[in-house]
């Protein structure tokens, strides 16, 4: 119920649930400073205002995401919470709420007060957070919520003129519902363009090609994933925004060449790229058995990069290799700057993560003893790594680059080796030279 939140070092999360019925005397008495507080509950009123304003009134961040949080009582609740934290800057709101009347909450006037210095915003699907990764959520059929849920995003819209940051979860909705909710989340994103540093929109938002003319000065981090559609729109905004920093692009399908070369563009001034995509529609290097390998080449140039990440869902297609493979990537990152570098898909099925024969020109085959002193070069230079991920890279593992990495990576919190299937029980077995475990935290499959 109770626990540490890393967002805030000064404090813990006050998380509002079953087990506090009855119990909420215990807070009321306690000198705990709270900076955050969730709401998994349609507590009454009544317990609520158990929960003194002394605490809520340190509260930063706000959290109204569950299945429970529904109907006039839970718009009283959010009501009455967040007009008692006069200092909050974060709130995030489960999209179901937004089928419900929000009237309630935005005639308070403590909440629009305080609504008004929020700098970041974020509208999930429960308790799967906002990036690409979170699960699509479908509205309800019916223009009546159609209309509602609109009308809820424009009363954000004339409160909100200062925000940072604007997350929405990917959604998948009826036309005639995609455009009336496309339109109010387009209209938020425009009166905050001029103080928004990060956004993460998906899919239906990019196929309005108004927002490529939105200029951002101060955005500097993008999460997006994209249909087919949207790409030509989602590159020229990345062009039109030289101050990103951190770009997270997913692609429903294959990454087309366009956007590509856009990232490419930019990737320069990257210091995060995290790309998915199926394949990678896009020219690249011949390898001589008619496969042509996406040129990674770019990658050598990127001075600032310190998080780097490769996904490549699971796919039939034969020609999927065109990513090419994990020695080819792995040789032209900048490896001495990396902090976090993470691999989802490259090798999987039938092709090898590890493939030398593009840096060997007389065809030289290597094996053995030579080939694992190879591998163990590319990883010499990730002298400041902090998370490694292998994720379905079935054979990018095996037990001796496994010790190779306990004993020499010492900078590594954190390794994945899930679907690592060369990798046995006495590779991760393994010690550091002084016998202690150097990786804190090891996920295995």
């Amino acid at each position: 119920m109770i626990g540490n939140y890393k967002r805030f070092k000064n404090g813990g999360v006050l998380h509002v649930t079953k087990e506090l019925l009855g119990n909420v005397d215990i807070f009321s008495k306690s000198d705990r400073i709270w900076r955050a507080i969730r709401v998994d509950i349609n507590l009454p009123s009544s317990e609520l205002l158990l929960i003194p304003r002394r605490i809520l009134q340190n509260v930063e961040f706000a959290s109204f995401v569950s299945e429970h949080i529904k109907g006039s009582l839970a718009m009283s609740n959010i009501s009455l919470i967040l007009g008692s934290t006069p200092k909050i800057s974060t709130l995030q709101l489960d999209i179901k709420v937004f089928e419900r009347n929000m009237a309630v909450v935005f005639n308070d006037h403590d909440v629009r007060n305080n609504l008004k210095q929020l700098k970041r915003l974020e509208i999930v699907n429960g308790k799967n957070g906002t990036g690409n990764s979170s699960h699509t959520y479908k509205l309800h059929s019916s223009n009546y919520l159609d209309i509602l849920v609109a009308e809820n995003v424009n009363l954000f819209t004339k409160i909100l003129h200062g925000l940072e940051s604007f997350c929405l979860t990917k959604m998948k909705a009826e036309l005639i519902q995609s455009i009336v909710f496309r339109a109010e989340v387009m209209d938020l994103i425009k009166h905050n363009r001029e103080t928004l540093q990060e956004l993460s929109v998906h899919l239906d938002v990019w196929e309005n090609k108004a927002i490529a003319g939105y200029k951002m000065p101060r955005l500097t981090s993008l999460t997006a994933t994209t249909r087919r559609k949207g790409q030509e729109t989602l590159e020229r905004f990345v062009a039109n925004h030289p101050s990103l920093e951190a770009l997270d692009i997913a692609a429903t399908n294959k990454l087309n060449g366009i956007l590509f070369n856009g990232i490419r563009e930019r990737s320069a001034n990257l210091k995060k790229l995290h790309l998915k995509a199926k394949n990678i529609d896009v020219p690249g290097i011949e390898r001589g058995d008619g496969i042509m390998e996406v040129d990674w080449s770019f990658l050598e140039r990127m001075t600032r990069l310190k998080d780097f990440q490769l996904s490549r869902p699971q796919c039939k297609d034969p020609k999927w290799e065109v990513y090419g493979n994990g020695s080819s990537i792995l040789q032209m990152l900048p490896r001495h700057q990396l902090e976090r570098l993470g691999f989802r898909g490259i090798g999987d099925k039938m092709y090898d993560f590890w493939k030398f024969s593009r840096f060997f020109t007389n065809g030289l085959v290597i094996s053995g003893e030579r080939e694992l002193r190879y591998k163990l070069d590319l990883f010499r230079g990730f002298v400041n790594l902090k998370r490694l991920s292998f994720n379905r890279c079935p054979d990018a593992v095996d037990d001796d680059i496994m010790r190779f990495i306990v004993s020499e990576m010492t900078s590594l919190e954190e390794f994945e080796v899930s679907h690592c299937s060369k990798l046995t029980d006495a590779g991760i077995a393994g010690k550091s030279e002084d016998g202690s475990d150097s990786i804190r935290n090891l996920k295995g499959q």
